[in-house]
């Protein structure tokens, strides 16, 4: 595993075996984003661990970035002092996998990697390609809804809706559980992992956001339903 490392001011120190995952083969510390950026750019990294708030430029600017640079974004996890609600959300939404207040205990810290990595396996990520047709495993179909999963887009009545990584992943784990309810700590885990003082209502703003998105309503033959005191359930109408 080779993790690429650019802290703001006064949250990660230089001993970072003590918060590591283990499993490290290579670490390296950047100085700046300028820095950091050359070196995704020329090698691979199995994990970006960086700040939010720079001298030059925010986290949302570095989300930017990323998505503007690669077709698949790296496995990006904010370690920052900021606890806007707004930067939370945008670092999420934008495809991040983690946003870690500092500061926060070394052994805290390690726990949290430790786990990330158990959940993601670290893989190499495929490199996406140009291809003449998506093979038929990329794509899912549930009714109307056509998912496709190489490029986070749904087709709906020939129509093309682009989906941010967090509303594609939401969208398919609710399609996928049609007619089971799912509760709200398990959506919440699923898509954004344990986040202590993660804003309550992120989850029912990225539901509403996607029923509006997708115009999943009963006309289309989908409807999803708050079950009060569980979660949510989607249906088939």
């Amino acid at each position: 595993m080779k993790i690429a490392l650019c802290p703001e001011q006064g949250t990660l120190t230089r001993k970072a075996a003590e918060y590591l995952p283990s499993g490290v083969e290579h670490y390296q510390f950047f100085m700046t984003p300028a820095s950091l950026f050359r070196a995704l750019k020329e090698f691979h990294w199995d994990l970006v661990i960086v700040g939010w708030n720079f001298r030059d430029l925010r986290g949302s600017d570095l989300m930017r970035w990323f998505r503007a640079t690669f077709p698949e974004l790296p496995r990006i996890i904010f370690v920052t002092k900021n606890q806007e609600a707004e930067s939370i959300i945008g670092a999420l939404d934008g495809g991040a996998i983690d946003y870690i207040f500092a500061p926060i205990p070394s052994a805290v810290l390690r726990a949290r990697l430790d786990a990330i990595s158990r959940r993601f396996q670290l893989q190499t990520p495929q490199k996406v390609g140009p291809s003449a047709s998506e093979s038929p495993q990329s794509t899912l179909q549930f009714g109307l809804y056509v998912f496709h999963q190489r490029h986070h887009f749904v087709d709906i009545r020939d129509k093309r809706i682009v989906l941010r990584p967090k509303e594609y992943a939401l969208a398919l784990l609710l399609f996928k559980n049609r007619g089971r309810a799912i509760s709200r700590e398990v959506l919440h885990e699923a898509l954004w992992g344990n986040l202590d003082n993660f804003p309550t209502r992120t989850l029912d703003t990225h539901l509403s956001r996607l029923r509006a998105k997708l115009n999943i309503v009963k006309d289309n033959g989908f409807e999803i339903k708050q079950i009060r005191g569980v979660g949510y359930r989607m249906d088939a109408c």
